[in-house]
């Protein structure tokens, strides 16, 4: 049942045990669902919204779309036709296109593991209208198996005095280690992944019904300001927290709080106060989050006006998991002990991504594009939660792939947000042309040239990997790109 229902919300069809053999049966015709159910139900779904999307370019408002015309290449079509059938013929025409010819077309945005238990029935109608794909009962990796950080990273924990350089000052003999409570989701294709079950998921989300419904009661502020708190709690920490991080985008305004060196006392009362969004720098122990006069256990709280967070601290998924019982939308937290190097490094990529637009899923698959914390850190409530707006409409994500003589080659990458779901269109705009793609994932590969990067890009804050390091297209120069060894 749960792996079939985001299948049968988005086709309206009613599900009925008993048959031998799963299938769909749609204007009369019978379609079998072979081989593993989740597999096929998720490749149907994908196959029937991709060409939804191609008959909605018919109608009031034609549009030149990519998928389209490839797929007309591909095989025989007829959106003109599909258009004003219903859903029943419409489906079972979309049925009798090969699979083989839009397989390669769409990639999807979010994979739901759920534990098949009837207690986790209530979250169905959260992840069914974000579309995830689900797997049910969920497969689980080998621990050992588990991905793990780079070579330098565990040297680097190795190390006799690492436990001074660490956001925890708990001994440990190993500080990659997870608890039992951690469990090891096998991989996925999409770049979003959220696990309902128990204990906390290495690289997935782990979300909750209250953290869901909250999202349905959100209402934007009435003088539409974006607030952000930051908390720094040890002085050797304060290079992350940098205000300039925050409030780029001259279409919004934002009003930033600075805290250090917080009491137990303080700190309750600053996260009584309502902030679109925290950002806590400093240590994070058993007992809570240490504070000037001792730890306070955020499990205590009765209630937040946090909306959401990053609590960027060493194994901070507890504090972070009562942060949303308390009344968060959801955050970023930690799994394993994090360097300062590296927490730092990665808090303020974040920072940045959430400020032009990210949400948590898309912010965290930026970082784990990178050389550093891969899989440390995770999402802890409703992983789609937004602090800002993109500028761009879908946020993007530039990747170079190679440089061809005084060219570099680039994957144009979207995410889907709350606001632009998946099926909104985009146009790139390093792109001639009026062709439009529908935005999730991997769009194109471009050949990107001086001209056209500092006609289009120079004066964006777009991110952009280079050789595993992510920078931004406002502070880097063509030339550091394309004359790299």
């Amino acid at each position: 049942m749960f792996t079939v229902a985001p299948l049968s919300y988005y086709l309206g069809a009613a599900v009925r045990t008993g048959a031998e053999t799963p299938r769909i049966v749609a204007d009369g015709e019978s379609f079998p669902l072979d081989g593993d159910l989740s597999a096929a139900a998720a490749d149907t779904l994908r196959h029937c919204f991709l060409l939804d999307c191609v008959t909605r370019t018919e109608g009031l408002y034609p549009v030149d779309l990519h998928e389209r015309e490839v797929l007309a290449e591909r095989a025989s079509i007829a959106p003109e036709r599909w258009y004003g059938m219903p859903v029943d013929r419409r489906t079972a025409a979309y049925l009798s296109v090969p699979r083989s010819a839009t397989d390669d077309l769409l990639e999807w945005h979010l994979t739901a593991d759920i534990e098949p238990a009837v207690r986790n029935a209530e979250i169905l109608p959260f992840v069914v209208d974000d579309l995830a794909v689900v797997r049910s009962p969920t497969p689980l990796s080998d621990r050992g198996n588990a991905p793990t950080e780079p070579d330098e990273l565990e040297e680097f924990f190795r190390t006799d005095d690492a436990r001074g350089l660490l956001r925890s000052t708990r001994t440990t003999q190993n500080a990659d280690s997870v608890d039992e409570s951690v469990r090891s989701p096998v991989d996925t294709e999409t770049y979003g992944h959220v696990w309902v079950g128990e204990g906390f998921p290495m690289g997935a989300s782990k979300p909750t019904v209250d953290a869901y419904r909250r999202r349905l009661d959100r209402q934007p502020a009435d003088d539409s300001t974006t607030t952000v708190t930051l908390v720094c709690n040890d002085e050797e920490m304060l290079e992350e927290v940098d205000e300039e991080l925050y409030g780029f985008l001259d279409m919004l305004r934002f009003e930033i709080r600075s805290h250090h060196d917080l009491t137990t006392a303080e700190l309750r009362e600053v996260l009584r106060e309502e902030t679109s969004f925290l950002h806590y720098v400093g240590h994070v122990e058993d007992e809570g989050v240490q504070c000037a006069d001792g730890h306070l256990d955020l499990r205590t709280l009765s209630g937040t006006g946090v909306e959401a967070f990053l609590l960027n601290g060493c194994t901070s998924y507890e504090q972070g998991q009562a942060l949303v019982d308390a009344g968060a939308f959801g955050g970023v937290v930690t799994l394993t002990s994090v360097s300062n190097a590296k927490a730092t490094e990665t808090g303020r990529h974040l920072a940045r991504l959430l400020d032009i637009g990210f949400d948590f899923h898309g912010a965290l698959d930026v970082i784990r594009r990178m050389r550093i914390s891969r899989q440390n850190y995770v999402v802890v409530g409703d992983g789609r939660v937004t602090i800002s707006q993109s500028e761009t409409g879908t946020p993007l994500l530039l990747e170079v792939e190679e440089v061809v003589g005084e060219q570099a080659r680039v994957t144009y990458r979207t995410y889907p947000t709350s606001r632009y779901q998946v099926g909104a269109m985009t146009h790139p705009y390093v792109e001639e042309g009026a062709t439009q793609y529908v935005s999730v994932g991997d769009i194109e590969e471009y050949l990107l040239s001086a001209e056209t990067y500092e006609e289009e890009l120079a004066e964006q804050r777009t991110p952009i990997v280079v050789d595993g390091e992510l920078r931004w297209t406002n502070s880097l120069r063509f030339e550091s790109i394309t004359d790299r060894p």
